[in-house]
């Protein structure tokens, strides 16, 4: 029997087949197709998050308005009755004859009272603060005055832990200064009163002095 020859053409050979070529261009716009939807998955999640978000941002500003109206409603509420009752507590001081036990009453009365007020002042400055609407008044004030005012306010509180208050104030301080008083006699009222509540026995200094690098400052 003669050998067979078996004879193997070309047609296999990459890039020759119309097949192979169709395959490729499949394969590409399959992937093309891919990139867009990838693509326009990630603008869709995009735009949702932002629509997310700005309904969260608009939530925020309507919590943080109701907020601001209950503290105004809260504060007229309160604030009305206790500064009548603390002027009425004034007057008595001022205009009536009071035995020493009925003074020192009538002064608790309106210590207590102006230490309410300041606490509501508090909240309210704290909602101030947190919308970016607090005000600094920059008015003359006497510093001594202040301070005892403050003092006054604590007393009460201070006596009835046997502590003595001393206050003092630098000869070099100035008489006249130039800020917010009431803000002022809330830094120091809480700094006494933490002062008091910390301090079992003996007395609470309230020193009072320049600064280091402006005499206008205390």
């Amino acid at each position: 029997m003669s050998p067979t020859r078996v004879a193997f053409s070309r047609f296999g050979t990459p890039g020759s087949c119309p097949c192979s070529a169709r395959f490729e261009r499949c394969t590409r716009l399959r992937a093309e197709e891919a990139f867009v939807e990838a693509i326009s998955s990630v603008g869709r999640a995009a735009q949702q998050r932002a629509q997310e978000l700005a309904r969260a941002a608009e939530q925020a500003q309507e919590l943080m308005r109701s907020k601001e109206m209950f503290f105004a409603m809260v504060s007229h509420e309160m604030r009305t009755p206790l500064t009548t009752c603390i002027g009425m507590a004034e007057i008595l001081l001022e205009t009536t004859t009071l035995d020493p036990k009925q003074r020192e009453c009538t002064r608790s009365i309106s210590c207590s009272g102006s230490a309410l007020l300041s606490q509501i002042n508090d909240l309210l400055d704290f909602s101030k603060i947190q919308s970016g609407m607090l005000v600094l008044d920059a008015r003359p004030f006497v510093l001594h005055d202040c301070v005892d005012g403050t003092l006054e306010i604590v007393q009460m509180k201070a006596e009835a832990k046997g502590l003595e208050l001393v206050p003092w104030v630098s000869s070099t301080a100035p008489r006249i200064m130039l800020g917010d008083p009431g803000r002022l006699r809330q830094v120091l009222l809480n700094l006494l009163s933490n002062a008091i509540k910390f301090t079992p026995n003996g007395k609470v200094v309230l020193r009072c002095r320049p600064s280091p690098d402006h005499c206008r400052r205390i």
